[in-house]
């Protein structure tokens, strides 16, 4: 077999072996290359380059898919842990030099501050200065999916959906409940509690049409005999709570980020039986963490002792 320090291509063997793992669980070259941000002549000459030096094939490739061959399957965990060992070593000689050096990506929906997840992330920050986490809010709840499938990003702080995609793993950061948002003078503002069929000839404000929100929020109005009437979608608790007040329509919203956002001029009514949002941390079950990672899932799970257990 060629000695593996031989390198071909111009890339490092440990640039390839990321190449693999990418591209291993997206099975698609264009789709690993745009995440990676090389080109797909690149990514395959490199993985070409990769079975050259093992003197195996990694995939099966199609006009349509590639998929992993036999070699490939037993390559991978050992293709992984070298990432990792990898990364960590980098970690802890960029720590000595107290430079900072693994990036952790992490994409989250827009209500971090209301769940205390801002104060999450800045003290593991300001403790690690080693590690630099790049936070991104998410717009596409899809495209999240793809993103943590191919490593792309690591964390994503999601208002999830039952069951969690098989491919990923989640810790359950808190659980929290829809609300009806109303005006001060609407003639339900006296009630603690209301039920949908009260609300069915309302108008609606509440989160974009693939929230986890709003998907909540329609099946409860479809499993009471209707389909509510929606005048806006939109991602800011505050909009949607100014139109409440200035008569707008009813809001729908998850009840922790409205009792943050709103000021006072606003009703918050339950509405039962109880919807609820639970709000999770997801991240890919099939990638070795690297120390930083590990670190950061501990800071995310004290704040998830902190509503569970408190």
């Amino acid at each position: 077999m060629q000695e593996l320090h031989e390198s071909t291509e111009g890339a490092s063997h440990g640039i390839k072996i990321r190449e693999f793992v990418f591209l291993a669980n997206i099975n698609n070259f264009q789709e690993a290359a745009d995440a990676l941000y090389i080109s797909q002549s690149t990514l395959s000459r490199h993985i070409q380059s990769l079975e050259n030096e093992l003197q195996n094939k990694l995939f099966d490739r199609t006009t349509r898919s590639v998929q992993l061959s036999e070699f490939g399957k037993f390559f991978l965990p050992y293709a992984q842990e070298l990432v990792c060992v990898g990364q960590d070593f980098y970690n802890d000689f960029f720590q000595i030099n107290k430079q900072p050096y693994e990036i952790i990506r992490l994409a989250a929906i827009p209500a971090m501050a209301p769940y205390h997840f801002t104060e999450v992330v800045a003290r593991f920050q300001n403790d690690n200065p080693n590690y630099r986490l790049e936070i991104t809010e998410i717009d596409d709840l899809d495209k999240v999916y793809d993103d943590l499938a191919c490593h792309a990003t690591d964390f994503a702080l999601i208002h999830e959906m039952e069951p969690v995609d098989k491919r990923f793993q989640k810790l359950s950061i808190a659980h929290d409940r829809l609300v009806a948002a109303v005006p001060a003078q609407h003639p339900l503002a006296g009630q603690d509690t209301v039920s949908l069929p009260q609300l069915k000839s309302e108008r609606f404000l509440t989160m974009p049409m693939q929230s986890v929100v709003f998907l909540h929020f329609l099946a409860s109005c479809r499993k009471n005999g209707f389909h509510p009437k929606v005048n806006y979608f939109g991602h800011k608790e505050d909009v949607i709570l100014s139109l409440v007040e200035h008569h707008f329509g009813i809001g729908i919203l998850s009840k922790i980020p409205a009792e943050y956002t709103n000021q006072g001029s606003v009703r918050l009514i339950d509405i039962e039986p109880e919807i609820p949002t639970s709000l999770a941390l997801v991240y890919s079950g099939n990638q070795k963490k690297t120390t930083g990672k590990k670190i950061f899932l501990k800071y995310c799970r004290e704040i998830s002792d902190q509503y569970f257990h408190s």
